[in-house]
Formats: C-alpha cells, structure tokens, sequence
C-alpha cells in the first residue's frame, strides 16, 4: 500500500498541476512588490489587534489602521502574481482532493461518483473533522 503511495505521488510530483504551483510559487517568493505588501500587512494586523487591547483603545489609531489594512488585502488580492499563486494552490488541492476521493470510494466499494471532492457527506472527504 505505500508502495503505491509513494507512485502516486511520484506522479503528482511530475504533473502539469504540480510544475504550475512550483512556478507560481516561486513567482510568489520573488515579488518584492507583493511580499512587502504580505508583511505589511501582517505587521498592520498585529498593530491592530495591540491597538484594540488597550485600556483606552484610541479610536482613530484603530481605524487608521483598519483602512490601512483594507487597502493592502485590496492591493495584494489584486495582484497577478497572487492571483496565480492561489489558483494553482487551489488546482493541486483539488487533483489531492480528487485522488483521496478516489480511495476513500474504493475502499467503501459505494461505487457513487462524486468526483473526488466534499459533497457535505462525510464519506466523501475522508471522514469528518468534527468527529
């Protein structure tokens, strides 16, 4: 059974889908316009949420930083490099939802298609978190 988990992967490992998230992630790592921005936004958060644990929290401070934090999620969500990163992210989460999909069928032999990924029964997705 590794054995062929380990072939699986392999053949993930070479796919179209796995060379265009390599691709885009480093895409993703090389924009210094794009990553200033991630930090930015990260240290913006974080000022954020310390602003709002204060005794006295000041009011225009927090929606300073509220409107800061706003324009970076706009400015990074918008941005091509991003928008490639999150889309071969979701491809390559997908063809793994849809390979564990196909385990899970074949080894509760229901022989009901759902094409691999969360149909809301928990059959479907390898079970459920909640649990």
């Amino acid at each position: 059974m590794l054995a062929a988990a380990a072939s699986i992967g392999a053949a993930i490992k070479v796919s179209d889908v796995m060379r265009e998230y390599r691709l885009a992630e480093a895409e993703y790592g090389k924009d210094a316009e794009l990553q200033a921005a991630l930090t930015e936004y990260s240290v913006q958060q974080q000022a954020l949420a310390n602003a709002q644990t204060l005794p006295l929290p000041d009011p225009d401070l927090t929606e300073a930083l509220k409107k800061r934090i706003d324009e970076l999620y706009g400015i990074i969500s918008r941005s091509d490099t991003y928008e490639r990163f999150e889309a071969a992210r979701g491809a390559l989460s997908a063809l793994v939802e849809d390979i564990n999909g196909a385990m899970i069928r074949a080894m509760t032999d229901d022989g009901e298609e759902q094409g691999g990924r969360c149909t809301g029964d928990c059959s479907t997705c390898g079970g459920c978190s909640s649990r």
